[in-house]
């Protein structure tokens, strides 16, 4: 081929590739945005980690997404959301230099690679939070967009590399973590992956294997907190609590644990073994005892659509009276899911199993959605106990208890105190016409046979 021709040659190729219709093109570029997609960001974030292996660079790995984005999506519609995140790389694009990497990963998720960043200079570092306050700042102006105004802002994580990392998969997981971080902290705000994180991440993978290695060697336990009449002082029912016998660090709670065993999707088997040790109380209790038991369930759980089929499975398995089963579900998380809550509650109670809402008074604007929510069951948080002054009438903490206590008998809602540990917290329940108590006053959460005791007494 002479020398005139190939040249005419590789022009063709360079404008194919530089054609957004080209199959070349749209395999390396977001179709919306024109910025490398994802694909092509993981390729040379490998290339780059393997260098800088051997020349000893430093980059920097930027993560962030738009704060509130669905909620731009559903009130303005998609094609203002695409044209925002348009407009955020017109924004974007004048901040990084010309051999810095620049990705939309997917929605409205970007990451950028500062390259070529020293660590030992002032001027390295300086450029990272410069660039990162620049994209703070640059898209937290209003966007005028078909008509709207609209106002956003960005959370950053930030991830230099490779410094510790052991692969360039760990740079995006990092920055990623940094991101989410940074959201925590303050939505707008930039986090910086550090030491304290890195052993904290550690730790969450360490975490994540024990829980599954616990769920085969059968280390999970079921304690039960009685629930009590308050005027009988009989035992009305129990709410069956999951606990972790850990090998090392002994008992560990719910708390100490359900995050991780949310994210490995552990949280479902764990749950499932709930059901099953309700059912089993109640057959092995059958002659004797005949309340209820409550079962603790996330959101995430009862807007699974296979929960209820596995929940029903269980119970026919023991041939268990739904009516004996509760469902307690956190205030905050059922107001969340407000809709679908509705429509999974009023088919969990045609089956005959009753629904709590727990921890009520803690978050939202609780007495609005009351009337709305089919719920049987309301647990009074206890810090509303604690704070409630018994000789004092005028006490704002008394004059919302009772106010909630006379909406829930106008609705046919039973009530249930959480946290009664005096006989005067127990006198301001009765007077407050309340049905059940539960609390350290009768007793904590015990082991199977400490409450069969209870029960036979």
């Amino acid at each position: 081929m002479i020398n005139s021709e190939k040249s005419t040659y590789i022009s063709k190729i360079i404008d194919m590739e530089n054609n957004p219709k080209s199959i070349s093109y749209q395999a390396k570029f977001d179709y919306l945005t024109n910025t490398l997609n994802r694909r092509s960001l993981v390729t040379m974030l490998n290339e780059l980690f393997v260098q800088s292996k051997t020349d000893h660079s430093l980059h920097a790995c930027l993560f962030f997404d738009l704060d509130r984005f669905k909620d731009i999506n559903d009130r303005y519609g998609h094609d203002t959301g695409d044209k925002l995140l348009v407009a955020i790389v017109d924004r974007i694009k004048p901040l990084l230099a010309e051999n810095d990497i620049f990705s939309r990963m997917s929605g409205d998720e970007f990451a950028i690679i500062l390259r070529d960043i020293d660590k030992t200079s002032s001027d390295g570092m300086k450029r990272v939070n410069e660039i990162s306050a620049k994209i703070s700042s640059v898209l937290s102006k209003p966007f005028r967009l078909n008509e709207y105004e609209i106002i956003t802002s960005v959370s950053i994580g930030v991830r230099l590399f490779p410094d510790d990392a052991k692969t360039a998969s760990d740079v995006m997981v990092h920055a990623d973590a940094a991101m989410y971080r940074a959201k925590k902290k303050k939505r707008g705000s930039v986090f910086f992956y550090d030491k304290q994180m890195a052993k904290e991440h550690e730790a969450s993978l360490l975490l994540k294997k024990e829980l599954d290695i616990a769920y085969k060697n059968n280390e999970y336990c079921f304690f039960f907190q009685p629930k009590v009449d308050v005027q009988t002082n009989k035992i009305k029912g129990v709410e069956i609590l999951v606990r972790w016998k850990h090998k090392e660090r002994g008992l560990l709670f719910p708390s100490d644990f359900f995050k991780e065993a949310f994210k490995i999707g552990m949280i479902s088997k764990i749950t499932d073994l709930s059901i099953h040790e309700a059912c089993k109380f109640l057959v092995s209790t059958k002659n004797f005892y005949r309340g209820t038991v409550a079962i603790n369930v996330s959101s995430r759980e009862i807007t699974d659509t296979f929960f209820v089929s596995r929940l029903v499975t269980i119970i026919q398995e023991y041939q268990v009276d739904p009516s004996r089963i509760e469902l307690e579900i956190l205030e905050n998380e059922l107001i969340q899911n407000f809709d679908l809550a509705i429509i999974l509650i009023k088919k969990l109670q045609e089956l005959g199993i009753a629904v709590s809402m727990d921890d009520f008074g803690t978050g939202y604007s609780s007495i609005t959605y009351l009337h709305k929510l089919p719920v049987n069951i309301l647990k009074i948080d206890k810090s509303f106990i604690e704070n409630v002054k018994v000789d004092q009438e005028s006490d704002k903490d008394w004059v919302l208890l009772q106010t909630i206590a006379n909406m829930a008998k106008a609705f046919n809602i039973k009530i249930i105190a959480e946290g009664v540990e005096t006989k005067e917290q127990l006198a301001m329940v009765k007077k407050l016409g309340i049905d059940e108590y539960q609390g350290f006053l009768f007793s904590k959460a015990v082991d199977k046979d400490t409450l069969l005791g209870f029960v036979k007494r």
